[in-house]
């Protein structure tokens, strides 16, 4: 896409200034790309993520930095929804996770000590497999860190739902409270 088509979509989506649920189901993102989207976007409460190419981004994007210059991306983020299955860790093999422990502990730890009121309280995570968020898994460990200082952390196991073939780039819209009224649109995938 180029520079000009890239600010117009930036510049549209900043318009949406009542938007308070994205959903990212991406193969890959660059830091710079994810964060002029997040920055667009300041409303946010709930941000639903599938990256395909792992959360590194993602979560060095998120974690507040109140030392660096500039805005804070998504300051009024209440909700963060991943989506654990169809990760390149994951089809890597080797039990890889997708989501980097110490880059989450960043994350969690600049949300909580950092400037935002303490908006930030809900991680909900979907796999349908229940070991890629087990107690033991690492990121796992983290989140259940910051439990007793609010956290609330929540595993779906979904597999159930996903035997029928519902495409991943499509969850979305099965997991937005907006859309729980419209049925059709659920079953279309």
């Amino acid at each position: 896409m180029g520079d000009h088509l890239v600010d117009r979509f930036l510049s549209k989506l900043s318009e949406l200034r009542r938007l308070t649920y994205l959903s990212l189901c991406l193969g890959a993102v660059s830091a710079n790309s994810l964060r002029a989207i997040l920055l667009a976007t300041p409303n946010v409460t709930t941000l639903d993520a599938h990256i395909y190419e792992n959360y590194e981004n993602l979560f060095e994007t998120l974690t507040l930095n109140t030392t660096a210059a500039g805005k804070s991306v998504l300051p009024q983020l209440k909700t963060l929804v991943l989506e654990m299955d169809q990760s390149m860790a994951e089809d890597d093999g080797g039990g890889a996770s997708s989501i980097s422990p110490h880059l989450l502990d960043a994350f969690l730890k600049s949300r909580f000590e950092g400037g935002t009121d303490g908006a930030f309280r809900t991680i909900i995570a979907f796999s349908s497999d229940q070991s890629r968020f087990d107690d033991a898994v690492e990121f796992v460990q983290v989140a259940l860190g910051y439990v007793s200082r609010g956290l609330v952390f929540e595993r779906r196991l979904v597999a159930e739902e996903r035997r029928y073939g519902r495409k991943l780039n499509y969850l979305w819209a099965a997991r937005d409270p907006n859309l729980h009224d419209w049925p059709e649109l659920i079953h279309c995938w």
